[in-house]
């Protein structure tokens, strides 16, 4: 009888997905319902995910997700791990991490690779569910055995076992074991998951830990970068540019930091506002310099909230603004740049000497800009004079050294 039942529910699915009508669509839906309410798991999944499917016609979001727990309280582990990722993810539904983690324990159970990896994820990062590292560590590894042949789930495997890696890595959960850390993330990049390749690439790009092979590196770096991982993208930049690792691509490490700047990477965004201050593999560009260190200081990297306050303090890219230009080295210093604190200090410095008349905007007067004369400076040249890093721009912090802390320190010294 299930067999008769399972080969109607693929003719009526069949139906539906070639049906060129809406009303031929819900023929085919109607007949699939009766097969579901005759008990058929497979039926209230199929009848979830064709009503949830706004690709092919309108979507009946309320009806799907009411047919894929029909589905899931029969036992049906394909609808247990679709209502898990909607949940987790906000996918058609609000976002739910308690339900999301349930849904993914009970496939977990069922041994569902990508839903055991979700549920020990949860499990160690406490979301959604009580933090347990014990327990994250038994569901990852669970997730890392698994022999599904769906190509999902065997990559729901490999990614488990990149994750796995890690937990040994940290001694999270279990014991620190390193060697099994390189054999698992060998297996994971092997096995096609842009984390494993990341994480491969990246010890094979150091050489710590393994010996170094830039070109193997190259090629799982550029796998996971090419899939989109924006940590990949920064990393593949950093082995392309320079001579260290004998590329010196610094055009294709370019294209890369944007890619992964695109994305929100602090590293990368950091690493473009470098270029475009100094024009390397592009036309030299303060105001997209500032853009970028920006939005990198903004998520709390401390280099590029020095370079903020200096374009700040010097006009560079955006209008000269002393307050602003002392709110980010603040928040450098106390993230403990010594260069932040350095330049604070003597901008304080400055302000404490000079009046305070203010504007009615409550910014400084353009009497707390004087800057120490050029005579002062007996070097010229277009790197720091206190450290030798390249430098550029009109402005004399620009021209002659990487920021006002480094003038003060250079002349002192005279």
């Amino acid at each position: 009888m299930g067999k008769v039942k399972d080969e109607e529910l693929r003719k009526q699915v069949s139906n539906f997905e070639q049906a060129s009508k809406n009303i031929t669509k819900k023929r085919a839906l109607e007949e699939i319902e009766n097969i579901a309410n005759s008990g058929s798991d497979k039926a209230w999944y199929w009848l979830g995910i064709l009503y949830l499917d706004g690709n092919r016609w309108s979507a009946d979001i309320p009806k799907g997700i009411s047919a894929l727990k029909s589905a899931s309280e029969l036992g049906n582990k394909a609808a247990m791990n679709s209502l898990s990722w909607r949940y987790w993810n906000g996918q058609q539904v609000p976002r739910n991490r308690e339900l999301g983690a349930s849904y993914a324990k009970l496939a977990a159970e069922q041994g569902v690779s990508l839903a055991a990896l979700t549920y020990g994820r949860a499990r160690l990062r406490g979301i959604g569910v009580d933090q347990d590292k014990a327990d994250a560590f038994y569901w990852i590894e669970e997730a890392a055995k698994n022999s599904d042949t769906e190509a999902a789930q065997k990559l729901g495997a490999a990614d488990a076992k990149a994750d796995l890696a890690l937990l040994y890595l940290k001694g999270d959960g279990c014991s620190k074991a390193p060697d099994k850390y390189l054999e698992l993330i060998q297996q994971s990049a092997e096995e096609g998951s842009e984390f494993g390749h990341f994480l491969f690439g990246r010890e094979l790009m150091l050489g710590e830990t393994i010996d170094q092979d830039v070109n193997a590196s190259r090629k799982h770096l550029t796998a996971a970068a090419s899939a989109g991982m924006p940590e990949a993208q920064y990393v593949l930049a950093v082995l392309l540019e320079g001579d260290q690792y004998g590329f010196n691509e610094k055009d294709a490490a370019f294209n890369w930091l944007q890619l992964a700047a695109e994305q929100g990477d602090s590293n990368s965004q950091r690493e473009l506002g470098h270029r475009y201050k100094r024009g390397i593999s592009t036309n030299t560009d303060f105001v997209k310099a500032f853009e970028w260190y920006l939005k990198s200081a903004q998520q709390g990297d401390v280099s590029a909230a020095l370079n903020v306050g200096n374009f700040y303090h010097a006009g560079s890219g955006t209008p000269i603004d002393l307050v602003k230009a002392c709110e980010w080295w603040r928040k450098g210093a106390e993230a403990g740049n010594e260069l932040c604190r350095l330049n604070l200090a003597d901008a304080e410095r400055l302000m404490n000497s000079v009046s305070e008349d203010r504007t009615q905007e409550g910014e400084y007067t353009s009497n707390m800009m004087t800057r120490p004369a050029r005579k002062t400076i007996k070097s010229l040249g277009q790197v720091c004079q206190w450290c030798g890093e390249d430098v550029a721009g009109e402005d004399i912090w620009e021209d002659f050294f990487c920021s006002p802390a480094h003038f003060y320190l250079w002349l002192d010294r005279q």
